[in-house]
């Protein structure tokens, strides 16, 4: 545990070392910015003042003023001489000679030496204060990962009993899956988890097939009813339907009605058939072009042959027990 301990010490370190060296670059890199930033602003709005344009081929120069430099001290101060420095620049025009102007910018030069300073030191303080405490930030952020490590250390050193493994290899092949209440039942904490995984899994796959059947039922009790009004009109259309006009228009509309109440019918279940491809093509969402599925389950109903997304197109086989409960007695009649 030391060792390990150790080691993630070590590890730390070297990710705020590596990020204290980003920080200090980061840092140096926005003072060298700042200055050449401002340096530029002043040169340009000086130049743009005195000559009315700005020209890079002008001559400039940092001096001392001349009264300074008659009376000067032999114990030198840096701000007091920095104090006392001009800037000048000369300007040659060819023909019109040249223009110069000098500005005293000691003042200006003590300020702006004595702000960046100040930013210094504070850049100082914050790279000091994640040079003290990076480490243990880092630790702190890498302490789940860290935790999952030494649990599957602890879990891949534990020694592996078999038999629970067969004991619920054998609960599973026992398992009466056309019983609504039956469940996986070990007793063993050890493998709490996964039987209760498999035993939500077995009240999803219930729920699901109940809906299936469900969703059998009612569509093979909506297709019936218009069917056998049909079969009705028809056999009574060659009964007496060949004579009787009243009989014939009556039969007709009848026949018009049932008719758009199955193309409504159809058309929910063409939209129910495009989803279950989607689902099960899940990498277009079933919105490709001539996208064909081949043998895609439906359930224990039967399988989907061929669907061809874009005419809105399916072949669906069910299966004989499928069928004899669409095939009912209304339908045969």
């Amino acid at each position: 545990m030391d060792e390990h301990n150790q080691k993630n010490r070590s590890i730390a370190r070297k990710i705020n070392r590596y990020y204290l060296w980003k920080q200090l670059g980061i840092s140096v890199g926005l003072d060298i910015l700042l200055f050449v930033l401002l340096s530029s602003i002043f040169i340009y709005q000086m130049d743009v003042e005195q000559f009315g344009r700005f020209r890079f081929s002008n001559d400039r120069v940092l001096k001392l003023e001349e009264e300074y430099l008659v009376s000067r001290p032999q114990v030198v101060r840096p701000l007091q001489e920095l104090g006392h420095t001009v800037y000048c620049v000369t300007e040659w025009n060819g023909q019109e000679g040249q223009r110069s102007y000098e500005l005293r910018i000691g003042p200006w030069l003590v300020k702006a030496v004595m702000a960046g300073a100040i930013l210094i030191l504070v850049q100082i303080l914050y790279l000091f204060d994640l040079f003290r405490k990076g480490s243990g930030h880092v630790r702190q952020t890498l302490r789940p990962l860290n935790e999952m490590a030494a649990r599957a250390q602890v879990l891949s050193e534990m020694a592996l009993d078999e038999s629970k493994y067969q004991n619920l290899e054998e609960a599973i092949e026992k398992l009466k899956v056309d019983r609504p209440d039956a469940r996986i039942q070990m007793q063993d904490k050890e493998l709490e988890g996964i039987e209760r995984a498999l035993n939500d899994l077995l009240d999803r796959m219930r729920a699901s097939y109940k809906q299936q059947t469900q969703f059998v039922s009612d569509a093979s009790h909506e297709l019936r009813t218009p069917i056998a009004v049909i079969q009705g009109y028809v056999n009574m259309l060659d009964r007496w339907g060949k004579e009787d006009s009243q009989i014939l228009e009556e039969s007709i509309e009848a026949i018009k009605n049932e008719a758009t109440h199955m193309q409504k019918l159809v058309e929910q279940l063409r939209k129910l058939v495009q989803e279950l491809i989607a689902r099960n093509n899940p990498t277009d969402g079933g919105r490709g072009p001539g996208n064909a599925v081949t043998s895609v389950p439906a359930g224990d109903k039967g399988k989907i042959i061929e669907a061809d997304n874009k005419n809105m197109f399916a072949i669906v086989e069910f299966t004989p027990e499928a069928m004899k409960e669409l095939k009912g007695d209304d339908l045969t009649r």
